[in-house]
């Protein structure tokens, strides 16, 4: 817990560090109202991990992710395209402007997961204004496939884990915006005694907009204790977001098997090195009751 309370303190040293350095640099009219600063990000995940935006109030967005399998696999798999590695169906739903909920449903280990998003500060120009957006996330990931060793008699609550997330965001201009996220996850059970059951990581994300309706995507996280059980690397994804009016298309590759931070955080073993990455893609589309 240590570790995640470090991470927590240099990201708001971070943030501070910032605000006095902007002080230093913009000169700001002491009359003027603070001035939410709008389109940090297209959507709510760079690529696997959330961003710092959720939907608006009233407004239902729905997701798909899919995931093929390595390009190392080779042309007779057609460098992945050949099978799926993993898929997400999800939903969000803003009752606030800055409180969502999500729902998803995932292929492998066939996980359901839960999580509630609270942007509590937005970034704002002007005196009084923040120099960054933060958000908290808290989920829960539940594993419903039927465990390999029947015989066990595993107790209540083995295929639950649970995840804590800060999001420190900040759009620096019109074309780059960057995120911090200290991250940790819960695993009620894990498979070997060595292996932690609390994983503490800590990520960098960001995007930078190339056209209008076009930006590069990227994230990449550091775990600080990796389970012994996998020969763990870690999570790096690049990628595209494609606004097209009525939907957010994403393509991108990435070495995470699947788009869950428990996934992605504990069992990610794919060395983009040796071509274990995989191409995937998503669409988000909203719908406003």
């Amino acid at each position: 817990m240590n570790r995640l309370f470090l991470l927590l303190f240099l990201a708001m040293a971070f943030s501070v560090s910032y605000a006095q350095s902007l002080d230093d640099l913009v000169s700001e009219d002491k009359n003027s109202e603070p001035e939410v600063v709008l389109a940090d990000f297209k959507t709510t995940s760079v690529v696997n991990f959330h961003t710092v935006r959720g939907p608006a109030q009233k407004e239902l967005l729905f997701s798909v992710k899919h995931r093929f399998i390595n390009v190392s696999s080779g042309l007779y798999d057609l460098f992945g395209l050949d099978a799926v590695q993993s898929a997400r169906i999800g939903f969000e739903y803003g009752f606030l402007d800055n409180l969502s909920v999500g729902i998803g449903r995932s292929t492998r280990e066939k996980s359901l997961d839960g999580f509630l998003k609270y942007r509590f500060i937005s970034q704002k120009n002007g005196k009084g204004g923040s120099p960054v957006s933060m958000a908290f996330i808290a989920g829960t990931d539940i594993k419903t496939n039927r465990w390999k060793e029947e015989e066990i008699d595993y107790p209540s609550g083995s295929g639950i884990s649970y995840f804590y997330q800060i999001i420190f965001a900040r759009k620096f201009s019109e074309r780059i915006s960057l995120q911090i996220l200290p991250t940790l996850v819960h695993q009620n059970l894990v498979k070997l005694k060595d292996d932690p059951n609390d994983t503490y990581a800590a990520g960098i994300s960001g995007r930078y907009k190339i056209s209008a309706r076009a930006t590069f995507n990227a994230e990449y996280f550091y775990v600080m204790n990796p389970p012994e059980s996998v020969d763990f690397k870690n999570p790096l994804s690049l990628g595209f977001s494609f606004d097209t009016g009525g939907h957010i298309f994403q393509i991108n590759f990435s070495n995470a098997p699947a788009m869950t931070e428990r996934h992605a955080l504990t069992q990610t073993a794919g060395s983009w090195m040796d071509g274990d990455f995989a191409l995937g893609f998503s669409i988000y589309r909203t719908f406003s009751f």
